[in-house]
């Protein structure tokens, strides 16, 4: 009885295994009937006729065949007899351990060859190119955009064929000076035939990423819950309360009236992705912050970043909004609306984001905003009204006179010791709308 017991249990995680590898599937290509309600298993999906799935008919041939590819692996069995894997869900597995545990592609790769070495009849791709070839179907990866060395222009568009910058002129690959010349000639560096390129932008696209948030059942309901289940209680929990969330509601009516529709924020900050690795890569990432999560979702940083702009290495700060870009595309794009598949209601509709926010630190805002954060007006806030203080030994900037903000009552008004030797008898700031700076 007890061995029944396990052979079902058995037999169940094997079920599931892949029914999450058949619903990530379903996720990677939006198609929402992919997946039903029926006891059909991968194989049927596999090995069927292209008339079980009509709704591919409009897709691109493209796509059409890299959803039947990863059906097959998915129903394929990792060796003859072996029910616990398929030939996806051990590379699935596999690949996750090596972002996990930062594994570099050559040591991936040497780990794939031994075990296909060792496991002759396993369907275990044999190097890491093929290996990449099957996980990039499932479209997690990220676009590559030739950039400009000198931060100035991205070859993208009608400038795709551009080999030298419009604004600069420097080359587009690159270039290496030929030893032993009297004459300093620099020549193209290329590799299997093919020009090197000088600079890549590495951008991470959102639009795939929101939907798939509304393609799972969970986090679709977690993306209405600002609004459905969260009650603020006159105190501040979540972006939701702010006075600003509430305007925008107020002025774009036809947005706020879904609530799925999606709020988020834009980031800069520096970090090395390599972590603590000998590698000195730096670099200044964008990233898309996503607000309508619950509060204990988002305090979790790597499960509300959706979308990532990487311009390194060494981003110069030159026209940071051509890298900015490929995201701004985008953005005009969802403020149009996308279709969307909502597996909680298990229907598709049109699916609207915009951008409300900016987090950075001073240098980032005068990237982002073209504000000039140098010398004694930096304070945007302030702006001509700011008192300035040049320190002597670092000859640095520093700002003073913030306790005119406080209560007209509150004590460090009057404290002349701990500021500036004078008491704050000012009131706060007048506060300007878009019409005043513009006058």
């Amino acid at each position: 009885m007890a061995e029944s017991s396990m052979e079902g249990q058995e037999v169940e995680s094997d079920r599931n295994l892949k029914d999450l590898m058949l619903d990530m599937v379903q996720k990677a290509f939006n198609f929402p009937r992919l997946h039903g309600d029926e006891d059909d298993s991968v194989n049927e999906h596999a090995g069927g006729d292209r008339e079980e799935l009509p709704y591919l008919s409009n897709e691109s041939s493209h796509e059409v065949r890299n959803l039947y590819d990863l059906l097959e692996d998915g129903s394929q069995e990792l060796y003859p007899g072996c029910s616990r894997f398929s030939k996806l869900s051990f590379l699935v597995k596999l690949y996750h351990i090596k972002s996990l545990c930062g594994m570099s592609d050559k040591a991936f790769g040497m780990i794939l060859e031994l075990l296909a070495d060792a496991f002759e009849h396993a369907r275990i791709p044999s190097n890491m190119h093929d290996a990449k070839r099957i996980i990039w179907k499932l479209d997690i990866a990220y676009k590559k955009i030739d950039a400009c060395p000198n931060d100035y222009m991205l070859y993208q568009g009608s400038d795709e064929d551009l080999s030298k910058c419009k604004r600069c002129g420097t080359s587009r690959w690159k270039q290496k000076t030929n030893k032993n010349s009297r004459v300093r000639i620099n020549r193209v560096v290329k590799k299997n035939g093919k020009p090197q390129v000088a600079k890549t932008l590495r951008y991470f696209p959102l639009i795939p990423r929101l939907q798939r948030l509304y393609m799972s059942s969970k986090t679709a309901v977690d993306m209405l819950w600002h609004k459905s289940e969260h009650s603020s209680n006159g105190i501040y929990r979540h972006p939701w309360d702010g006075d600003t969330w509430k305007a925008f509601d107020r002025t774009y009516s036809d947005f706020s009236s879904d609530s799925r529709s999606v709020c988020l924020a834009l980031a800069s900050d520096g970090f090395n992705p390599y972590g603590n690795m000998s590698s000195k890569y730096s670099i200044w990432p964008v990233v898309l912050i996503l607000y309508n999560l619950p509060p204990w979702i988002c305090m979790k940083p790597t499960s509300f970043i959706l979308s990532m702009i990487i311009p390194g290495p060494k981003m110069s700060g030159n026209d940071i909004d051509v890298y900015l870009q490929p995201l701004i595309d985008e953005l005009k794009l969802l403020w149009v609306g996308v279709e969307t598949y909502d597996a909680y209601t298990k229907k598709t509709f049109r699916m609207y984001a915009a951008l409300m926010w900016t987090i950075s630190e001073f240098p980032g805002l005068g990237n982002l905003s073209g504000w000039n954060t140098y010398g004694g007006r930096a304070c945007p806030a302030c702006n001509l009204d700011a008192e300035t203080n040049r320190l002597t030994h670092s000859q640095k900037w520093c700002f003073i006179g913030h306790h005119r903000f406080l209560n007209p009552a509150h004590r460090y008004r009057k404290d002349r010791d701990r500021f500036d030797g004078k008491i704050e008898d000012r009131g706060p700031l007048v506060k300007l709308f878009g019409g005043d700076i513009v006058r």
